[in-house]
C-alpha cells in the first residue's frame, strides 16, 4: 500500500489534465495495489481511499462511479475526514453532482479540522458558486 500512495502522491502533485505514458502506467500499478489492500484489509479507510484516488486520477468518466464507492466506503470507515470528503466531492462535480458537491464541500468548510482540505474546498467551493450563480447568502438548489 505504501507504493500506492507513493505513486498516487506523484500523479496528483503533478496534477496534470492528462497522464503521459508513465503516470498512467504508476497509475494502474497503484490501483491494482489499491485493490489488493481493500481486499486483504476491507475495513481499512486508507485503502478504500487510496482506491478512491486512483479512480479520481483517471481520465474521463469511466473511473468516476468506482472511485465514488470507493470513497464513500473510506467514508463510511472514517466518517468526516476532509481529505475524504473533499476527494468524493470532486468526483461527484465530474459525475454532475453539483448539488452533492456543494454539500461536501460545505461540510468541509464549516469543520474546525477541516485541516489542509479547507483551503482546497474553499477555492473549489468559490468556482461552483461562481459559476451557478449560486453565493453565500443565497439558498441552496435542493
Amino acid at each position: 500500500m505504501d507504493y500506492a500512495a507513493y505513486a498516487l502522491e506523484r500523479i496528483y502533485d503533478e496534477s496534470a489534465e492528462t497522464l503521459d505514458e508513465g503516470q498512467a502506467v504508476l497509475l494502474e500499478k497503484a490501483r491494482t495495489q489499491a485493490n489488493i489492500a481493500t481486499e486483504a484489509r476491507p475495513n481499512s479507510a486508507e485503502a478504500h481511499a487510496l482506491l478512491g484516488l486512483s479512480y479520481e486520477l483517471a481520465p474521463g468518466k469511466a473511473c468516476v462511479h468506482p472511485g465514488i464507492l470507493a470513497l464513500n466506503r473510506a467514508d463510511q470507515l472514517l466518517p468526516r475526514n476532509p481529505l475524504i470528503t473533499y476527494h468524493l466531492a470532486t468526483l461527484a462535480l465530474r459525475e454532475g453532482m453539483v448539488d452533492d458537491a456543494h454539500v461536501l464541500l460545505r461540510q468541509i468548510t464549516q469543520s474546525r479540522h477541516g485541516g489542509a482540505a479547507s483551503e482546497r474546498a474553499r477555492s473549489l467551493l468559490a468556482e461552483i458558486e461562481n459559476r451557478t450563480g449560486r453565493g453565500a447568502g443565497k439558498p441552496e438548489a435542493g
